[in-house]
């Protein structure tokens, strides 16, 4: 597995080994399913390769025997014969089809499961650095993945070295020159498939890579379409797209060509066994070794036998390009996770809701961000960080999130390291109101009741009208069952707000972070929720994140900070009576407000 550094992030991927060894490891446990495919798959080759060798008898039969009622009986025996071979061979294949149509849909939603579960396990800084389009089209390759590899194992590749070693043993006893001539030559087309096959493997993992990248941008630009057709920049999207198909189209042009070089090796190589063998048939033949029957047989089986190969060289370079369409997931999934829990890490437990910073240090892509930054935050505290942007207050939300580990020093919650304990249980301790809230395509009973899984209707309602958004969401033809659209494209900015929350409202954590909690609302809106606020604020620790000074001046300690320190800190009414940072806001933002 291998990452390579790139403009937009990284580039993850997997040798087609460790694809293979992942997909099984997944997939063993359906032991008895792949034994009944591999049993009944090779029964229905031997079965179908049977048809031949009775039709030598048949052929022998017509050619040197008079038609009387005896011989023709015993003809219509063997075409009764070769009709049953057929028949038991067809529902033989069949039931592998039947056992395939029910168990292989499970398996690939197992595995797209599987894919986003490892993706859901990825640190913060893995989702800032990668499309989100793309993303959902690695998960998806990991399904499609595993339906090609199935379709040319067992429908093409298994079959066909059954049918080769079959006919190979069948000749042994028949024509051993012919058996050990058929077998060399295999050997020689397996090596040559080989050979092509890595050849092309470099430009198959191109292709999946530019594919997926493709599908990135078309995804951006189409979750961004309002932004677009907001700057009339439509052409400049579509140039970008194309840019990105071109490169997709190129990628997939080579891989197709090469393919073509490769099928064009198998049919002189499938053209050589064919005369080499009509070769052997006439040398036996001359020299009285070989019936007419002996010579349908043998054609019969080569015609087989070439059929099946052609497909196994087909099938096998398909195989390897199935591989590296899970390469980049695979690649994720087994790459390093940046935040992961501590070995034997415990639940946190938040009686009080005290936050202790003590000498935390963090830099983010080698630039310091926060140093050496000391402060204590007590139980039931609410407390405002502001300052120009760049500050490092927002990153102070990620560290208490734990959405990246801290480079030095200790973060605490009530004495406890959180680098120490779950962060399931961590994120569970703390309601977090964004500036820009992102909500489910779902119903907006849905969304409120994210804030806690299980909520009844009852717990909902109050909490939406607590944040005052029972009034809009009762309005609505389908009340809370209406569905709010991509990310909540179609409701306002302040009812996204409003529904965010009520959401926070409903989790009821022991500490509460808002960030820019009211900057989407108009001045009835926040009006309408300030009290449920203070109502949500009520015995939490709150830290509130905050450009717009009239919303804080009720915060019991206020925090400047500046390149990551903190430069002063204290009451509004103390702050507003000193020269500094929050003095010169206050005085530039004063004129909108009123005392």
């Amino acid at each position: 597995m291998s990452e390579k550094t790139k403009k937009t992030g990284i580039i993850y991927s997997a040798t087609p080994r460790e694809v293979v060894v992942f997909i099984f490891q997944q997939v063993k446990k359906h032991w008895l399913f792949f034994t009944w495919m591999f049993f009944f798959v090779i029964l229905s080759q031997i079965l179908n390769l049977l048809g031949p060798v009775i039709m030598k008898k048949f052929i022998d039969g017509i050619t040197q025997f008079e038609p009387t009622a005896s011989n023709v009986s015993s003809l219509v025996g063997i075409i009764l014969m070769i009709g049953l071979l057929r028949l038991a061979s067809g529902l033989t294949m069949r039931s592998t089809g039947y056992a395939s149509s029910r168990m292989v849909p499970q398996i690939i939603s197992e595995l797209e499961e599987i894919g986003l579960r490892g993706v859901l396990k990825k640190s913060y800084g893995f989702f800032a650095d990668e499309h989100m389009g793309s993303i959902v089209r690695r998960i998806s390759k990991l399904g499609d993945t595993y339906s090609d590899l199935h379709n040319a194992f067992f429908w093409s590749i298994l079959p066909g070295v059954a049918t080769a070693l079959t006919v190979i043993i069948g000749l042994l006893f028949m024509k051993p020159i012919a058996s050990i001539a058929i077998a060399l030559w295999i050997i020689v087309f397996i090596v040559i498939n080989i050979i092509i096959t890595r050849w092309k493997l470099p430009t198959d993992e191109e292709r999946s890579r530019v594919q997926s990248v493709a599908s990135g941008v078309l995804a951006d630009i189409v979750t961004n379409a309002v932004t677009v057709k907001s700057f009339s920049a439509e052409r400049q999207e579509l140039d970008t797209f194309k840019a990105a198909l071109q490169e997709r189209t190129l990628a997939e042009k080579v891989s197709w060509e090469k393919s073509e070089h490769g099928l064009s090796l198998t049919d002189v190589l499938s053209a050589s066994l064919n005369a080499g063998v009509l070769f052997m048939a006439l040398m036996f033949w001359s020299k009285g070794q070989m019936t007419v029957g002996d010579f349908v047989l043998l054609q019969g089986l080569i015609m087989v036998l070439m059929e099946q190969l052609f497909f196994i060289g087909f099938s096998f370079r398909s195989f390897i390009e199935s591989l590296t369409k899970a390469s980049e997931i695979i690649g994720i999934l087994k790459s390093d996770i940046l935040v992961k829990d501590a070995n034997h890490a415990k639940d946190l437990k938040v009686p009080h809701g005290e936050i202790d910073f003590s000498h935390v240090s963090f830099s983010y892509n080698n630039r310091m961000v926060i140093s050496d930054f000391n402060l204590h935050i007590a139980s039931g505290e609410k407390v405002a960080f502001i300052g120009p942007s760049g500050a490092g207050k927002s990153t102070i939300v990620k560290l208490i999130l734990r959405y990246y580990d801290i480079n030095k020093g200790k973060l605490l919650i009530d004495g406890q390291e959180i680098a120490k304990v779950t962060q399931a249980s961590l994120r569970e301790q703390i309601a977090l109101v964004p500036q820009d809230p992102a909500l489910f395509h779902r119903s907006l009973k849905e969304n409120i009741a994210y804030g806690k899984q299980g909520a009844s209707l009852d717990e909902i309602m109050m909490a939406a009208k607590k944040a005052h958004c029972h009034e809009f969401i009762s309005k609505l033809p389908d009340g809370y069952e209406t569905l709010v659209g991509e990310r909540g494209v179609k409701l306002s900015g302040g009812e996204r707000q409003r529904v965010a929350i009520a959401r926070a409202i409903l989790k009821d954590a022991p500490v509460l972070i808002l960030d820019e909690a009211t900057s989407a609302l108009d001045s009835e809106s926040e009006h309408l929720i300030q009290d449920a606020l203070h109502t949500l604020m009520r015995n939490k620790t709150v830290i509130v994140i905050a450009h717009r000074l009239s919303t804080i001046m009720d915060m019991d300690r206020i925090i400047v900070m500046e390149d990551g320190r903190i430069t002063d800190q204290g009451t509004h009414e103390e702050l507003i009576q000193k020269v500094g940072k929050y003095n010169d806001l206050w005085n530039i933002q004063a004129g909108g407000f009123k005392e």
